[in-house]
């Protein structure tokens, strides 16, 4: 079997080393089961801490990467000012984190703090409102104004943000649902263009 015909041109400008394996290979050190046929190697460059100045999101506890890509991704899409997440939520470099951000794993500032309620606490006292997701909170998303400099917090789907985090929370919001829950990847979309249309000048 040979390696796939991927066509090196598309490498542009790249002058680096290049080594063409068979297929075989290709499976063996990727980690999909059907790789595009390139791969490359990349030194991790050391990134400053999110600095939250009027639009960020904050996990807790969320462990399953593929949201945690697509959130990412959408915080770029939303230009929001980054993403942090507690020690328990999953590790940024999970290579299925990276992939479902579709490339903006490298633009998004991101973060992780070992105790949640101590961190929220003090982006509270820096002027920034810490808004929890919260399924039976009596406040739905598009009544919080989110022209004020804002920091959503969202748990995973299964035990929800931690009661030590609710507690330094500046507000509670829910989003109306005839379900149980929503994908957290879907809710942090809903929260996030909800803060992008106000903002932009359509409500609040």
């Amino acid at each position: 079997m040979h390696a796939p015909n991927w066509d090196t041109g598309q490498l542009g400008n790249w002058d680096g080393p290049r080594e063409q394996v068979s297929a075989e290979v290709l499976r063996a050190i990727a980690t999909t089961e059907n790789p595009d046929g390139v791969l490359a190697i990349a030194s991790w460059q050391h990134r400053p801490f999110p600095q939250i100045q009027r639009l960020g999101l904050f996990l807790d506890g969320v462990r399953e990467p593929g949201n945690v890509g697509a959130l990412l991704r959408t915080v770029a899409a939303v230009g929001g000012d980054g993403l942090i997440s507690s020690e328990d939520s999953v590790d940024w470099h999970h290579p299925k984190v990276l992939r479902a951000s579709a490339g903006q794993w490298c633009q998004v500032a991101v973060g992780t703090v070992p105790h949640p309620a101590e961190f929220l606490q003090t982006c509270r006292h820096q002027g920034l409102a810490v808004v929890v997701a919260q399924a039976q909170a009596p406040q739905t998303y598009w009544e919080w104004d989110f022209r004020q400099p804002t920091l959503l917090v969202l748990g995973n789907e299964g035990q929800g943000v931690s009661p030590e985090a609710i507690a330094q929370a500046s507000a509670l919001v829910s989003i109306p649902s005839r379900i149980e829950s929503l994908n957290v990847g879907v809710a942090g979309a809903l929260l996030l263009y909800e803060a992008l249309r106000q903002t932009c000048g359509g409500g609040g």
